[in-house]
């Protein structure tokens, strides 16, 4: 194993850590699942961020997703991946208790490899619930270029007819951006 690989904790299928860590050569080899963060942060218009990915190695390379997304690395939990992910990726120094977790979900050999995935949203959500009025602009935003290409406020009825509009948003097999907008305007029609 070379120092310098980033080493991931696995997971069982229902969620529970095995007390094993693996490379990402192995996870990917031997169909190991690992724990992830998508993050969707929505503003005080209940506009939505996306991000289109600027990592030429990705498979979503140049393609809309999630506010932010993540891996855990070993020793850490979604809600650090997911508050990590937004500083490094926006500049945004949100606190943990800000982001609500919406949604798990299982993919099976989705992008090379097995994995959980934690919907977290943060933003303009019922502030009883602890949430935080997101009413900067994107310029406010600190973006971190090796990882995102671009950003913008998508309203929620742009997204629900996102297809049609013509949105060139990473999919993948297992509909990944589909479900987890989905889940993220299911729970924001509950609010």
């Amino acid at each position: 194993m070379n120092k310098t690989e980033e080493l991931f904790d696995i997971y069982n299928q229902d969620g529970t850590k095995t007390g094993r860590i693996a490379t990402m050569k192995e996870v990917i080899a031997e169909g190991l699942i690992i724990n992830t963060a998508n993050v969707f942060i929505v503003n005080s218009l209940n506009q939505v961020l996306l991000h289109k990915d600027g990592k030429p190695s990705h498979l979503s390379f140049n393609k809309w997703r999630c506010s932010v997304a993540g891996k855990n690395s070993a020793g850490n939990d979604t809600l650090e991946t997911a508050r990590r992910e937004t500083l490094e990726e926006l500049g945004l120094d949100i606190p943990k208790d800000k982001f609500r977790l919406i949604k798990t979900r299982f993919y099976d050999d989705v992008d090379r490899y097995k994995f959980l995935v934690d919907v977290y949203v943060v933003g303009n959500i019922d502030k009883s619930e602890g949430g935080v009025n997101i009413s900067f602009s994107i310029n406010d935003m600190k973006i971190n270029k090796d990882e995102i290409a671009e950003v913008k406020w998508f309203n929620q009825d742009y997204l629900r007819n996102w297809k049609e509009n013509g949105l060139d948003a990473y999919n993948g097999k297992g509909r990944i951006f589909e479900t987890h907008l989905n889940d993220l305007l299911e729970w924001l029609d509950k609010k």
